[in-house]
């Protein structure tokens, strides 16, 4: 729970600290390899960032060893196995009264206002973690939520002495002290199990979306459609998808790395037919957001929203490595995402949908299962990433705008179109003066040749034997008064005279 306070203020959160600590790039990272905290984005930037480094990575590295010793087999190894047998066995005592907890048939949202002061709107937040029990395991067993419990214990003696002298420190930046960092954040899957509303009448479904909104940064809301309406829905993105309809999402692609993304979308006009059940459940979105706006006007003012887009994360890997929806300030503020896969099994099927609220020590795993819809802001509070899928997996997504920020970025717009056509105008006209300038110049060349072809053969004779007995042509012919242009005209024609005779 300090943990959580600690992020409510606005202090340190991990999991939003994945860039380079001196470039804030997202490029290809590596951590140190000692308090596996910081990152980056080059070996260059890591001895650069050493001094300043070097004092966090020694406290870093004492305190993770230290947080990593068991009482009960600091000094006695062998006990371990023990250990971790009468753990396993409180657990399993504990089993009915997790299943208890699991159970959220009666939950229902904690408050019914706003809250008043900063102090209530924290407890209101912890009574919506709270809310959202989570366990992790591979499958609906209980018994399998508890994981490994000798992995759980397992001490890494890899560095028994804790070498973090500053000598040994020193040397270490001479030596590896990066590790690779994967695509995707590599926290165990967290199954949680999200309450409900009380009822599904629409006002309370938009109080239920609003109070998560406000205080959490996100809302899953399931089995708002009848289960016939989503079945239609699969069926004609499915038929979408098998007549080839869809196209690659836009790629964003690193040097030397791979692709952002590489799904399948496809954004839904509004005349689009055989979409009946898709246009339906739209419907249905649009009058719930309707209903939010009074609950989140202090948050955005909500005004209409882009197209539908319909997504594909196809089963050979498909994935979204970890962004924003609107980094650019483009008016998009909040995000509804349709799943619509039966028999979802995250396990077996990827695509794992993950999201990093700023709030939360902790990523929050969100299924794709069928029947879900999931709320989240747009901007810089929502980081999120889609693991790659092993099934076709069918969404449905919207972004609802923000009417001041929209109209922001039409300024911006209009003000980046105008400044292109000006440049156009500008590259035009210098390209005019240009063509102008060889035009003219090609006519004074012109006008000069027929001037020379004009001279009789003796003044031709007497102005070739001036040029070649005179040092400098040019300078005679200038003394005489003949103009640059006649001049090289002249001297091309007698030249051409000369060879055409030799």
């Amino acid at each position: 729970m300090a943990t959580m306070d600690q992020n409510i203020d606005g202090s340190a959160n991990n999991v939003l600290s994945i860039m380079c600590a001196v470039c804030n790039s997202f490029t290809p990272l590596k951590r140190c390899s000692r308090c596996k905290v910081v990152f980056y984005c080059s070996r260059e930037h890591q001895k650069a960032d050493w001094i300043h480094h070097k004092t966090e990575c020694k406290t870093r590295t004492a305190r993770s060893v230290e947080d990593s010793r068991c009482p009960a087999t600091e000094t006695h190894p062998e006990r371990l196995n023990t250990y971790a047998e009468s753990t396993q066995s409180v657990l399993d005592s504990n089993r009915e009264e997790i299943k208890n907890i699991l159970d959220f048939s009666t939950i229902v949202s904690p408050v019914k206002r706003k809250p008043q002061t900063k102090e209530e709107e924290k407890e209101i937040f912890f009574d919506l973690i709270k809310s959202e029990s989570d366990y992790t395991g591979p499958s609906e067993d209980i018994d399998a939520s508890y994981g490994n419990i000798i992995e759980t214990l397992c001490i890494d003696n890899s560095n028994p002495n804790n070498m973090c002298e500053d000598d040994v420190l020193e040397s270490a930046i001479d030596n590896t002290q990066v590790e690779e960092v994967p695509l995707f954040d590599m926290h165990p899957f967290r199954r949680l199990k999200f309450p409900k509303p009380e009822s599904y009448n629409l006002s309370e479904i938009a109080e239920f979306v609003s109070l998560r909104l406000t205080q959490l940064g996100y809302c899953i809301l399931d089995n708002a459609f009848e289960e016939d309406l989503i079945d239609g829905i699969f069926s004609e993105m499915k038929s979408l998808h098998d007549n080839n309809e869809f196209s690659r999402g836009d790629t964003l692609q690193i040097s030397s790395g791979p692709a952002y993304r590489n799904d399948m979308i496809k954004w839904l006009n509004q005349n689009k037919r055989s979409c009946e059940q898709i246009f339906q459940s739209l419907a249905f979105i649009d009058s719930l957001v309707d209903m939010l706006k009074p609950h989140v006007r202090n948050y955005c003012d909500i005004e209409g929203r882009t197209k539908a887009m319909l997504a594909c994360y196809q089963k050979d890997g498909s994935y979204f490595r970890r962004h924003i929806d609107n980094e650019s300030k483009d008016g998009r503020c909040l995000t509804c995402t349709l799943y619509v896969n039966r028999d979802w099994d995250i396990e077996r099927d990827g695509g794992l949908m993950r999201m990093f609220p700023p709030k939360q020590d902790k990523p929050v795993d969100v299924p794709p299962q069928a029947n879900r819809l999931l709320f989240f802001w747009s901007d810089e509070r929502t980081p999120h990433e889609i693991h790659p899928s092993y099934r076709d997996r069918y969404s449905i997504t919207v972004w609802f705008y923000d009417k001041q920020e929209k109209e922001a970025a039409k300024v911006e717009k209009l003000k980046r179109e105008t400044e292109d056509i000006y440049n156009q105008i500008k590259t035009l006209e210098e390209q005019r003066r240009h063509l102008q300038q060889m035009a003219s110049s090609q006519q004074i060349r012109n006008r000069a040749m027929e001037a020379v072809q004009a001279l009789s053969t003796g003044e031709l004779q007497a102005l070739s034997l001036l040029i070649d007995h005179h040092p400098d042509p040019k300078q005679a012919l200038t003394s005489m008064g003949i103009s640059d242009a006649i001049q090289d005209a002249l001297i091309i024609h007698l030249s051409s005279q000369d060879n055409h005779t030799n």
